[in-house]
């Protein structure tokens, strides 16, 4: 019921859809050195707000992340069609080099991420080419490199294939 109001709310405007979400944990550690003192409490992980939409043949979304008193850019970026089967998307992204990077922080089981995922989780500016065909996906991006602006390019590339079924979705930790 949940998701048919939704997708009737989501119908009823032409707008940008506005979302946001503030992760917390908890964390207890019992003393095992004989003090006797035992910590815990709860944490704010982060706390993000966003927009995304359609405008024409485009879509985009901006995304920041608030922590600490301070605002953070997460992505800021806009993808339009390339032929019948291509997408191409230009602005501040995270590169398509594995699964477990892209997947939302929001969708996780766990509060930290795997190692891989880890490793190309960072978003920088550049432009990405992708496409499916029937079972198989593929990502070719150039982005900044390690140096910001400068001189260093950082070129990415993805090919995906879903075997059976769906695939494993945009959840991680838990399957």
């Amino acid at each position: 019921e949940v998701n048919t109001l939704a997708s009737t709310l989501n119908a009823a405007h032409d707008g940008p859809t506005v979302f946001g979400r503030v992760r917390t944990y908890y964390t207890n550690q019992a003393d095992t050195g004989g003090v006797d003192i035992h910590t815990g409490g709860w944490s704010l992980a982060n706390m993000r707000l966003g927009a995304k939409g359609d405008a024409g043949a485009y879509s985009y979304k901006l995304q920041a992340e608030f922590l600490d008193g301070t605002a953070v850019l997460l992505a800021a970026y806009a993808s339009f069609g390339i032929f019948e089967t291509m997408v191409g998307t230009f602005g501040q992204f995270k590169a398509g080099v594995a699964r477990a990077s892209r997947i939302s922080s929001g969708n996780m089981l766990f509060r930290r991420r795997s190692m891989v995922g880890s490793a190309f989780s960072t978003r920088t500016g550049g432009f990405m080419m992708g496409g499916e065909m029937s079972q198989m996906g593929w990502e070719l991006s150039f982005m900044n490199g390690q140096d910001g602006t400068g001189d260093e390019l950082l070129m990415a590339s993805r090919l995906s294939a879903t075997i059976m079924g769906s695939g494993p979705g945009k959840v991680e930790g838990a399957y």
